[in-house]
């Protein structure tokens, strides 16, 4: 994570201040940053299966000073960071649901195990060396596109952080690459690609009539008489609900740092924040939105803190065969939907694939049908930032631009789900096609290495076909 935590300013205010400055200003810095810390290398060892060396000079290497000094370990299934040595604070692993950042273990919820074994699903490959290897695809080019996305060549050839990609046409697997110490099979942090999840698992909630789009969710905090309750599921969805909620991760007093270093109900917090805008008027990225979304999924579906966190894998990863698929949740039993799932590069292949067939997975409609093609219905709420976006998803189309779109050379129908530091799920209809891309790189967003990558696939599939346009 790029953000920079500021815990060492915390403990110049605690020498400084004494004890009331500590409470007041120290204590959340630290809390934040330990919090971060822990719940990372709980995480990237136990879930992810990396070594603590790894972690700590990859993720947490140059996030703070503090962190180089710190006290890390991973024991007996319990992750514990110490700042200045006197600041502790644990993540806790359960081989299941991964891990959840509490004080004590006892705060941790018990959860019940999954009702529904993944049956695991194998991908047909046309590889160059495959026998199903398309005779129309340029694998040359191919190659060189995978290549340019683990090498950059507009500067020298650097690494750019990729640990994966995958790249699948027609509904096999072309092409696969991943940096040393990273597989097909080994789990990868989503951050926000888990939103897009979120947003799936949203149509299964509403096709089973646990919610409605245009009705006012269950907030426990929100009354009758609360003019919140004209917020609905789809301004939620929309990132749209009006909420003063802050996200931004340069603050670590901020809404999002605090929500996920520092609540144990991340639900409830995103909750009981006022109203800064009219509902559905005005667009802002928000992790508190999604996660709010995950305790309306909660409660509207009558689940408790020990059976919630079974729902994903019951009713979206199992049917997939997504078996390497962790949601986790904070202390309250919840869905950290903003940013906590992990999958290996090939499920997250499968979850794309999902999204490209409309929901159709095996036969099955696992997704109501139109879901898709409401999750990727842009937004017409204002001050998108130059991105089209639709339900907890991102879009080239429906840019606040002259030509309607983020990358007028690209298809105009691509969309992605799209995480922190270079995590995306391109699905692209009119080519059949999705690409995976996971990885390591701060500042993503202004590397231009999501279009490059694109359009280098793009050049050695075979032009856009009225099959693939259905």
């Amino acid at each position: 994570m790029s953000a920079k935590l500021w815990v060492a300013a915390g403990a110049a205010v605690v020498i400084a201040g004494g004890v009331i400055a500590y409470e007041k200003e120290a204590k959340p810095l630290l809390r934040v940053g330990a919090g971060f810390a822990a719940k990372t290398i709980c995480s990237e060892v136990l879930v992810a299966g990396r070594s603590l060396d790894d972690v700590r000079t990859g993720e947490l290497g140059g996030v703070n000073p503090i962190l180089d000094d710190a006290r890390m370990t991973v024991e007996d299934d319990i992750a514990s960071v110490t700042l200045l040595g006197v600041f502790t604070r644990k993540a806790f692993y359960d081989e299941t649901y991964g891990c959840v950042l509490a004080d004590r273990a006892s705060d941790v919820p018990e959860r019940i195990k999954p009702t529904v074994a993944p049956t695991p699903h194998e991908w047909p490959l046309a590889r160059r060396d495959d026998a199903g290897a398309e005779e129309d695809i340029d694998y040359d080019a191919l190659d060189a596109a995978l290549q340019n996305a683990f090498f950059n060549p507009l500067t020298d050839g650097a690494p750019t952080g990729a640990r994966a990609v995958v790249v699948v046409h027609r509904g096999a697997i072309i092409a696969e690459r991943y940096a040393d110490g990273f597989t097909a099979d080994r789990p990868h942090l989503s951050w926000s690609m888990a939103k897009t999840v979120i947003a799936a698992l949203s149509g299964i909630a509403i096709g089973r009539g646990d919610l409605a789009l245009d009705e006012t969710p269950p907030v426990e905090k929100w009354s009758s008489a609360d003019p919140r309750v004209d917020i609905t599921l789809a301004d939620l969805l929309h990132m749209a609900s009006g909420l003063d909620f802050v996200e931004d991760y340069a603050d670590p007093k901020s809404d999002v740092l605090q929500m996920l270093y520092s609540r144990d109900d991340m639900a409830g917090f995103a909750g009981s924040k006022s109203l800064a805008h009219d509902p559905g008027s005005t667009f802002y990225y928000s992790s508190g939105t999604t996660n709010l979304i995950a305790g309306v999924l909660k409660t509207a579906g009558g689940y408790t803190d020990e059976t919630f966190a079974a729902f994903p894998q019951d009713a979206l990863f199992a049917p997939l065969g997504m078996t390497s698929a962790v949601f986790e949740t904070d202390a309250s039993g919840t869905l950290i939907g903003s940013s906590y799932l992990y999958a290996s590069p090939h499920d997250w292949a499968r979850f794309g694939q999902l999204l490209l067939q409309d929901g159709v997975w095996g036969g099955a409609q696992i997704l109501p049908e139109g879901w898709v093609d409401y999750m990727r219905t842009p937004t017409t709420a204002e001050d998108r930032g130059g991105w089209g976006y639709g339900a907890q998803t991102w879009m080239n189309a429906g840019a606040e631009s002259e030509t309607g779109l983020v990358f007028p050379d690209l298809p105009a129908d691509f969309y992605m789900a799209s995480g922190h530091d270079g995590q995306v799920v391109v699905v692209i209809p009119s080519r059949d096609m999705v690409i995976v891309r996971l990885g390591f790189t701060p500042n993503w967003g202004s590397t231009g290495l999501l279009p490059r990558l694109i359009s280098d696939v793009l050049a050695a599939l075979p032009a856009a076909t009225e099959q693939d346009a259905d």
